[in-house]
């Protein structure tokens, strides 16, 4: 018997309804991870992220944090820094590595920068004594309180005591204080002098752009 034209349509409208079949590469897609987002960097075109550990020849992005922290303050990373081969898996030396981008050795790099801020007057290290230089003074406060109140147990005045104590405590300290204070300022100009004699070795042009300038100051 032929089949109605009632049953074609139905046939239609369910073949309609039925979802469509996803290709595999929209399956695909679908398994992806959402790219991760980054943040804002405040890191200048122009400078380099990638970084080769001579001994493995692996590669390591430095992170932009690290990067951002640097170029504040690339003294703070020390007379040595180091940083992390994610093939070695461990921190190696910056001067056993060099720049992706620029092939220049991480250590003259950052001795470069270090040179650079101290010849244009911008070292962003402190210029006087700092908190770290005058906590043994209220080590030496404490300790001369801490003395009063014990003369005061043999019958002494707790408060003559403690103001003698706090008064030796504090020329004690002060002296210890200043006295490393100077060691450091002593060491850090025998750095800075070592720094720039690095520096001007490697670019001998800059040593002649000093000193023109000089005579023109004159």
């Amino acid at each position: 018997m032929p089949r109605r034209r009632d049953d074609d349509d139905d046939d239609d409208d369910d073949d309609d309804d039925r979802p469509r079949r996803r290709s595999r590469r929209e399956e695909e897609d679908d398994d992806e991870p959402a790219p991760r987002k980054r943040r804002k960097s405040r890191i200048p075109a122009g400078t380099p992220t990638v970084y080769v550990h001579e001994k493995c020849n692996g590669q390591t992005e430095m992170p932009d944090e690290e990067i951002e922290k640097y170029l504040e303050n690339p003294f703070e990373l020390g007379e040595e820094p180091r940083t992390y081969c994610t093939r070695c898996k461990k921190d190696v030396l910056w001067s056993k590595c060099h720049w992706a981008e620029t092939e220049q050795n991480l250590y003259e790099y950052i001795d470069d920068m270090r040179a650079k801020m101290v010849i244009d007057g911008t070292d962003p290290r402190p210029g006087g004594p700092t908190f770290e230089w005058w906590w043994p003074l209220v080590v030496a406060a404490i300790a001369g309180i801490a003395f009063g109140l014990g003369a005061s147990k043999h019958g002494d005045p707790p408060l003559i005591g403690a103001a003698i104590g706090v008064v030796g405590g504090l020329i004690v300290g002060g002296i210890w204080a200043v006295r490393e204070y100077r060691n450091n300022v002593k060491g850090s100009k025998e750095w800075n002098r070592q720094l720039l004699k690095r520096y001007y070795k490697r670019h001998p042009e800059a040593k002649k752009t000093k000193r023109r300038s000089d005579e023109d100051d004159e």
